[in-house]
């Protein structure tokens, strides 16, 4: 399962009223802050109840274990987005960086086949795990869709070296933002 065919973006369609974001990511991803800092909450509040923003983040969870967000998810939704953010629990089991990307390009796959455009996103390069450039450089140079560069932002993680401080959580939702923008 390599990134080559990736539709990618679906030419900057605007939605009539209709879309829905699904944030799948992990709790070391930033999903943890509690429901109003968490970056998908923030992805909420940026569109204003405009976008159905539903956070399927779960605690401990490894990519390859991802909830791929199905057609029935979708409902009526005239655009789908599926925002990848995944693989640390997976590098702090051992995970190794190759295993990690593919089980992101299956569940990316997965989501594209039911009508999602897939965001993948690279992991923060300050996260306390070997194994996270090596991942982040296949992300970059694998995946053709549209990508967050989550690892060029260089806002402090909490003490752990694991989770989102609520500031790395908003600059989180703000890259994120910016993709998905261009996608409804």
């Amino acid at each position: 399962a390599g990134g080559a065919g990736r539709r990618g973006l679906r030419g900057g369609r605007r939605h009539g009223g209709c879309a829905q974001l699904v944030a799948l990511a992990q709790r070391g991803d930033g999903v943890g802050l509690g429901d109003r800092r968490s970056w998908p909450s923030r992805l909420w509040s940026r569109y204003g109840g405009t976008v159905s923003v539903r956070n399927e983040g779960v605690p401990g969870q490894r990519a390859s274990g991802l909830t791929v967000p199905t057609v029935a998810m979708r409902g009526q939704a005239e655009v789908a987005v599926a925002v990848l953010a995944s693989g640390v629990n997976d590098l702090h089991d051992g995970v190794g960086a190759a295993d990690v990307l593919s089980s992101l390009l299956a569940a990316a796959s997965a989501a594209e086949a039911n009508g999602y455009t897939v965001v993948l996103c690279t992991l923060a390069a300050n996260v306390g795990y070997a194994d996270v450039a090596a991942l982040n450089a296949l992300i970059v140079s694998t995946w053709t869709g549209p990508l967050v560069r989550i690892d060029q932002i260089t806002l402090s993680l909490l003490p752990d070296d694991l989770h989102y401080s609520e500031t790395m959580a908003g600059a989180v939702a703000d890259a994120v933002g910016a993709v998905v923008d261009a996608l409804l």
